[in-house]
């Protein structure tokens, strides 16, 4: 049977340099060994403080705290940019609902201009006609005051 108890220093509380206090009695497999682990179990011993700090690697350390800083800045850099987006996604559809309504007044505003060009073009053929119904009258008249006798 193997009893082992570890006290590990909480994360909200400052990192103590002390080794974890750990008992082990016939340990039933080796444990295996992980160069990537900052703080390994040792037996305790008299040379379980200087093993402890030969295993503890401050530059490692901080270069995964540098990581973890890198990896929330990005995120909140991420955050930031799609509330951007999303702000600007906005001012641009506003914008296109502001063209809408114009393009719809300009479509409108195109249909009465034709309306009223189809009626200029109307009362411009009437015009000429009454121009030319006038030029003939013009000369009926002429013809009767140069020979009254004549007449229509």
């Amino acid at each position: 049977e193997s009893t082992c108890s570890l006290s590990l220093p909480s994360i909200e509380a400052p990192l103590s340099l002390s080794p974890p206090t750990t008992e082990i009695t016939n340990p039933p497999y080796p444990r295996p060994s992980n160069n990537n682990m900052t703080m390994t179990i040792v037996e305790h011993s008299e040379t379980s403080d200087e093993t402890f700090l030969e295993d503890v690697n401050p530059e490692e350390d901080l270069a995964i705290l540098n990581q973890l800083l890198e990896l929330q800045q990005k995120d909140q850099d991420f955050d930031h940019e799609q509330k951007e987006g999303q702000l600007e996604l906005k001012r641009v559809e506003g914008e296109l609902e502001e063209q809408e309504v114009m393009l719809l007044q300009l479509k409108e505003s195109l249909k009465v201009y034709h309306n009223m060009k189809e009626k200029f073009e109307i009362l411009m053929a009437e015009v000429q006609q009454l121009e030319a119904e006038k030029a003939s009258l013009a000369d009926q008249l002429d013809k009767v005051k140069a020979d009254p006798t004549k007449g229509c």
